[in-house]
C-alpha cells in the first residue's frame, strides 16, 4: 500500500516500526525517511505531538448574506436579469453578493418553457 498523503505516510512508517516491529532502517527506507527522521517522528508520536486522525471542523450552518438575498435574486431572475445585472442591483440595494452566488443552480434562470408559458 502506498500512502497518499504525508500524514498517512508518517502513520504507516510509525506503524511499521512499532506494530510490525521492523528495524528502524527498514521502516524508514520503505516510507522514504532517514533513520533519524523516523526516530524523530516516533519521539513526536510518543509525546503526543502528532495528530494523524484529526477531527473535521464543522463548516458554516448557514450563509446569512446569501439567505437574505435569495428571494430578491429569484425575483430578479424571473424578470430575466443577467447574473451581472443582478449583482449591480444588489450592490445598489446594499446587498453585496458575488456573481458566483447569484448564479447558483438553486437560483438559476427559469427555463425557457416556463417563460414562454407566461407570455401566452
Amino acid at each position: 500500500m502506498k500512502p497518499k498523503t504525508a500524514k498517512q505516510r508518517q502513520y504507516e512508517a510509525i506503524r511499521a516500526y512499532t506494530v510490525e516491529e521492523l528495524p528502524a532502517a527498514e521502516a524508514a527506507k520503505r516510507y522514504g525517511y532517514s533513520v533519524l527522521s523516523l526516530h524523530s517522528l516516533y519521539k513526536d508520536f510518543k509525546a503526543g505531538r502528532l495528530q494523524f486522525f484529526e477531527e473535521p471542523k464543522p463548516g458554516p450552518k448557514s450563509a446569512p448574506k446569501r439567505d437574505a438575498a435569495r428571494d430578491r435574486v429569484i425575483a430578479l431572475r424571473k424578470l430575466n436579469y443577467s447574473v451581472y445585472e443582478i449583482q449591480r442591483i444588489l450592490k445598489y440595494e446594499n446587498m453585496t453578493l458575488s456573481h458566483v452566488v447569484s448564479n447558483r443552480p438553486d437560483l438559476a434562470r427559469r427555463r425557457i418553457r416556463e417563460a414562454a408559458q407566461e407570455m401566452r
